[in-house]
């Protein structure tokens, strides 16, 4: 079974993945859109990297981190934390002093925010 099925097992947890809103228009996420202008930061849980999101000529900064898998299965507890991290960024994201929040798309077994 591929990763992607395994992932699809978890669809309820997934709100509007792979939809991106900038200013009231919704963009389906396509990995080709993005423009990659260089790394901010990397650690061991994620990657900050800086892109141009080509339809708008929009810069964006996007975290990245790999779906959380435990012997070649999904770890469930810490998929579900991730997406709580998800969903607590989308609620913040209209206050000042919070990064804003345009979306999340899952591809290639990596979550990108």
């Amino acid at each position: 079974m591929s990763l992607e099925s395994d992932i699809s097992k978890y669809a309820e947890l997934f709100d509007n993945v792979n939809q991106l809103n900038f200013s009231g228009n919704t963009y389906q996420f396509n990995i080709n859109d993005l423009q990659h202008e260089g790394t901010i930061c990397t650690n061991n849980n994620a990657v900050i990297e800086h892109y141009v999101f080509r339809p708008l000529n929009f810069p964006l900064v996007a975290k990245i981190l790999q779906i959380p898998i435990y012997r070649r299965q999904i770890n469930e507890e810490r998929l579900k934390a991730l997406i709580e991290e998800v969903n607590i960024l989308r609620e913040l994201s209209h206050c000042i002093n919070v990064v804003d929040f345009y979306g999340y798309a899952v591809d290639k077994g990596k979550i990108w925010i």
